[in-house]
C-alpha cells in the first residue's frame, strides 16, 4: 500500500530507509509513526509477552523505541547492574559475555544475539 509505494520510492531515488536521514525531517508525525509502527511492529510482537498485546499497546511500545548504536567491544549492561531497559537488535549482533572463574578479566562468550532478538526484558 502507501507505505511500500513510499520505500520504493526511497530506495530508488536515495538508497535509504532511515528515519534518521534528513531526507525524513519533512515527513509528517503521522506518517513517520505509520512507518515506524510498519518497520518495527513484527519485531516487537515477536517477543512472548507482547504478542497478546492490543495492536495500540504494540503501537505505543514501537513508538516509545529509541535507537542505540553499539559498537564492537561496547558492554550495553553490565552483569548485577540493575536493567531500566529493553533492547533489540536492529542489526548486527550483541554477545552475552561472562567472567571465566579462574580470571575475572577474561571473557567469555556464552551466546550470541542476532537481527531482531532482544534481551533485558526482565527491567520493564
Amino acid at each position: 500500500g502507501r507505505i511500500q509505494q513510499y520505500y520504493n520510492y526511497l530506495w530508488h531515488n536515495h538508497g535509504s530507509f532511515d528515519l534518521r536521514s534528513p531526507l525524513f525531517h519533512d515527513v509528517s508525525p503521522a506518517l513517520s509513526a505509520e512507518i515506524s509502527v510498519y518497520l518495527h511492529r513484527d519485531m516487537v510482537t515477536k517477543v512472548p509477552f507482547f504478542s497478546a498485546c492490543s495492536s495500540s499497546l504494540v503501537q505505543r511500545v514501537v513508538l516509545a523505541l529509541q535507537p542505540e548504536v553499539h559498537l564492537e567491544g561496547d558492554f550495553v549492561i553490565h552483569q548485577g547492574e540493575v536493567g531500566h531497559a529493553m533492547y533489540f537488535i536492529a542489526r548486527g549482533e550483541c554477545s552475552m559475555m561472562v567472567p571465566r572463574k579462574s580470571n575475572e578479566q577474561n571473557l567469555i562468550c556464552v551466546k550470541t544475539l542476532e537481527k531482531h532478538q532482544y534481551f533485558g526484558e526482565h527491567a520493564l
